[in-house]
């Protein structure tokens, strides 16, 4: 037995797949910029300065503890008194001679630089929250422009933009950059283009 694929129209793709991703179930990822998050780069980053302790505060008030250790964190939320979970955190060895530190997931023990708060006091990774990345959720076009302004923002941190060579970058490096942004800046015009010739004509 034979199964016959449809295809698509060009035109019509973000929606067909729209209707696809509802209809299999498919739940809309949060964003993860709006939670609180522990991240090892921060607490683990100098091991002299490592901190001790740890207070989360919201709205000026603190809701928990985390006590600080090389393997582990202990989190003792404010409104559960006396009780308290774990946090175990690992390393792996660097090139030179240091260590990076990572967290485990109460959850699935997968490793992470970054956990997010649940309920406040609570944290997981990201997957096991469904949470994704603003670039995951916008829109095509969207997603275009902002890789083509993130090219842009580099050259200008470098003392240039997309019209004028930093003095620091090679010039083979920087028209490929430029080629980059031009492409992105003209799929973006193509995406919004395609758009509002679909949305005429439905």
């Amino acid at each position: 037995m034979f199964s016959i694929t449809r295809e698509p129209p060009k035109e019509l793709d973000a929606r067909y797949w729209y209707y696809i991703w509802k209809s299999k179930g498919h739940e809309r990822k949060g964003l993860a910029d709006y939670n609180d998050f522990l991240d090892t780069k921060e607490i683990f980053h100098n091991k002299q300065a490592c901190p001790i302790r740890i207070d989360l505060v919201q709205e000026n008030q603190i809701i928990a503890n985390i006590q600080v250790s090389e393997r582990k964190l202990l989190v003792t939320p404010l409104l559960f008194p006396g009780k308290y979970y774990q946090i175990m955190t690992t390393t792996t060895p660097c090139n030179y001679g240091r260590h990076r530190y990572w967290f485990r997931c109460p959850a699935c023990q997968k490793r992470c630089r970054k956990l997010y708060a649940f309920l406040q006091v609570c944290f997981f990774c990201r997957k096991c929250l469904n949470l994704g990345y603003r670039s995951q959720i916008c829109l095509p076009w969207v997603r275009y422009s902002l890789m083509a302004n993130k090219i842009e923002r580099r050259l200008i941190s470098m003392g240039g933009d997309l019209s004028q060579k930093p003095k620091a970058m090679r010039w083979t490096t920087f028209r490929q950059l430029q080629e980059k942004a031009w492409n992105y800046e003209m799929m973006a015009e193509e995406m919004i283009e395609i758009c509002f010739l679909s949305n005429s004509t439905a």
